[in-house]
């Protein structure tokens, strides 16, 4: 019982230290130039390939005014130096500090999600913001049938080998042949 005791704090602390490392790296915050914002990737940031992706931005400034609204603000998605997409980010009307993007990668790996923009109309004005995002492995709708198909053929299977052995037991109950100790040992 002492062990227990002595052993319960360091195994506490050994949990709380391993759930913060995860949640640490979920909502990773990247600054340049004033700007700084929070990449999210709903539900648990772990994006999917062949499933459309949300790439939601939570902005912060330490420039004054700074509005997302005036903001010549841009999401580039990239696999190696190859450029797959850039779009505008779409602002969120609720929160004003807000904006999101969304993409389905092919397949699965590392990619680059760069956040640019110009904030105002002189040079110093731009900002990057660079995060790498691992996509894991997803199903599409064809792996998910072909496996629906699957469970499908080995449940009709086993319930076809139910249904014989029922009939073959049937059968032999039915002809009154009844398989004992008896009749063992006669043979």
């Amino acid at each position: 019982m002492k062990r227990f005791r002595l052993l319960s704090p360091v195994l506490v602390l050994l949990v709380f230290v391993s759930a913060g490392q995860g949640s640490a790296s979920a909502h990773e915050l990247k600054e340049d130039n004033g700007i700084s914002a929070v990449l999210h990737i709903p539900p648990d940031d772990n994006p999917k390939s062949g499933q459309d992706t949300l790439f939601y931005f939570a902005f912060s400034s330490q420039q004054p005014g700074f509005d997302l609204g005036y903001c010549k603000c841009q999401v580039s998605f990239q696999a190696s130096d190859n450029r797959l997409n850039t779009a505008p980010l779409t602002q969120d009307v609720s929160d004003p500090l807000s904006a999101s993007a969304s993409l389905t990668f092919d397949k699965p790996g590392a990619y680059n999600v760069i956040v640019r923009g110009q904030t105002g109309t002189s040079a110093d004005s731009t900002f990057s913001l660079n995060y790498l995002v691992r996509v894991v492995a997803g199903t599409n709708a064809a792996q998910t049938a072909a496996r629906q198909t699957a469970s499908w053929q080995v449940i009709l299977l086993g319930v076809t080998g139910l249904v014989i052995v029922g009939v073959i037991a049937g059968e032999m109950v039915r002809r009154g042949s009844h398989y004992t100790k008896d009749h063992a040992a006669e043979r």
